[in-house]
């Protein structure tokens, strides 16, 4: 049998030694569980994520429009991500252009679709345009991949000297050209 003799000077240097690649080992792996864990940040901006959840609280979101050079940044007070979607409450932001805010949008709640981008905002939602138009409905979808906005229920256009009211609007994304469905009733002013 094989009889290993120590001496203390060594003890003592084996058990540093045997520390050191503890603490070098429990970093590493830290650190590679870290990396490998992190998932494609989707979102832009600062929020508090509840433990164990997919719920974020007071952040920005920053959303590819339709055009290669536009986007949506929402301001949220609570967005809840799942798989498919996020579901946003109190919503208010702007869709920028060649980085000039170009519409300016608020709602009480609302959901996006993360692979098509679909906005679909619901409660008293407010959508206003740099030229001055104005549309409001209890729901408002703006579409980027077919360049539509769809609204309905209680919606309200006003431009510079007219205002329509109806129950539907279907319409391009400046608003220029729609299509009203249902009780329509229009003002103009001189």
């Amino acid at each position: 049998m094989f009889k290993i003799d120590l001496g203390l000077k060594n003890k003592w240097l084996l058990l540093i030694i045997l520390m050191l690649v503890g603490v070098i080992a429990y970093f590493s792996l830290t650190f590679f569980f870290h990396t490998i864990s992190r998932e494609q940040d989707v979102l832009v901006g600062e929020g508090k994520l509840n433990v164990n959840s997919d719920e974020f609280i007071g952040l920005t979101l920053k959303i590819p429009g339709a055009e290669k050079n536009g986007y949506w940044e929402l301001n949220v007070a609570r967005l809840e991500s799942k798989d498919e979607i996020g579901e946003m409450k109190e919503i208010n932001g702007d869709y920028f252009l060649d980085k000039k805010p170009i519409y300016h949008i608020s709602a009480e709640s609302g959901i996006i679709q993360w692979k098509t981008r679909v906005l679909q905002m619901e409660g008293q939602v407010n959508l206003k345009t740099n030229d001055g138009k104005s549309l409001r409905a209890d729901e408002i979808s703006w579409d980027p991949n077919i360049r539509k906005i769809l609204a309905v229920n209680k919606v309200v256009l006003e431009s510079p000297g007219l205002t329509v009211t109806t129950e539907k609007l279907d319409g391009d994304l400046s608003l220029e050209q729609v299509k009203f469905s249902g009780i329509t009733k229009s003002f103009y002013r001189r």
